[in-house]
């Protein structure tokens, strides 16, 4: 019985919530789209985003330019039932995410072959060079005792500070012994890999890259959650926050692409298109915060006064999380390279 009522269609004075058209089975004879209930079927929602991830068609630019140009409407439309002439939210993520991933791979790569580096800057000197190269031995005080290394002259400022750090680091829920074990192999990793690092920071880059969707798939459903928390009373189920924070998370990824773009056109030294490159950047910059405030403003459809203060609440207390799992990515990152 149970499986029966998950696969039951969804009749609503039986017209299809899409088109209109009288409906006769599970699907509208007349625009396709199938006929079931959303809020209580979250994995729809992952489905949806395999089926056909990059097939391009008119409703991808249909889907495009609503979510470039009309905060909230893609996610009120999708609860709205009017579904099949968008792309479902998931894939549009999917999608966003694996191109500013490839944007930043690209940015990295031009970066190492010099395309994007000023041909003004100062270059080091082969000598000063040479003489960074001398090695300290450094004694360092810790909770877990005194340990001595030997570090390059290039590298002892950041590595004495970094040790430093990590030697007064102790975890409340580990012994005395366990808490010195992890320290000593903190210590020797971070000495491993400062130099490397230093040596070779766009492939650390790059590493931490593939972190980027797990923060993401973490991260997003955190703000569904800060969202709901701060409009309880809405009437508004989880999944209908998970919703729009999803169609506002793949806006900031395409406008971060635009950027990326625009970014790249700066490389043609015509000083009336680099204003205008600029401008353009700037009104890019200033419509997301537009365009997420005017989010929460449609789709609650709340004062303008009631949501600046909402959106500052939710703005503030995301970039908190934000920040901090940018920290620990960076931090997994550094001793797991």
């Amino acid at each position: 019985m149970a499986q029966e009522s998950d696969n039951q269609p969804l009749v609503v004075d039986g017209l299809c919530k899409n088109c209109g058209q009288s409906l006769q089975g599970d699907y509208c004879s007349n625009c396709g789209q199938r006929n079931k209930e959303f809020v209580s079927f979250f994995p729809s929602l992952i489905t949806e985003a395999f089926e056909g991830l990059l097939a391009f068609n008119s409703r991808t630019y249909v889907t495009l330019w609503y979510l470039l140009s009309r905060p909230a409407f893609l996610s009120n439309e999708y609860l709205s039932g009017r579904r099949v002439r968008y792309l479902p939210p998931m894939r549009l993520f999917l999608v966003f995410i694996l191109i500013f991933i490839f944007t930043i791979s690209v940015e990295l790569f031009l970066d190492s072959i010099g395309v994007n580096q000023d041909p003004d800057a100062n270059i080091t000197p082969v000598e000063e060079l040479e003489s960074d190269q001398t090695s300290t031995t450094v004694t360092i005080s810790t909770l877990s005792g005194t340990r001595e290394f030997v570090i390059d002259g290039e590298d002892s400022e950041s590595i004495n500070y970094v040790l430093e750090f990590i030697g007064n680091l102790r975890l409340p829920f580990l012994s005395a012994e366990t808490n010195q074990e992890f320290v000593r192999l903190l210590q020797t990793q971070a000495e491993t890999n400062i130099p490397a690092i230093r040596e070779n920071p766009r492939d650390f880059a790059s590493q931490l890259l593939e972190y980027v969707p797990i923060l993401m798939l973490i991260l997003i459903p955190l703000l569904a959650l800060i969202q709901q928390v701060a409009y309880l009373g809405s009437g508004r189920y989880y999944i209908e926050h998970l919703v729009l924070t999803i169609h506002n998370h793949s806006f900031l990824f395409l406008a971060f692409i635009l950027s990326f773009l625009l970014d790249l056109m700066t490389s043609i030294d015509i000083t009336v298109i680099t204003r205008f490159i600029d401008l353009l950047n700037t009104l890019v910059s200033i419509w997301i915060i537009v365009y997420l405030y005017l989010s929460l403003k449609f789709f609650f459809q709340q004062g303008y006064i009631v949501t600046f203060l909402k959106y500052l609440v939710i703005s503030i207390t995301y970039g908190t999380c934000l920040i901090v799992g940018i920290i620990a990515v960076m931090l997994f990152g550094f001793f797991a390279y």
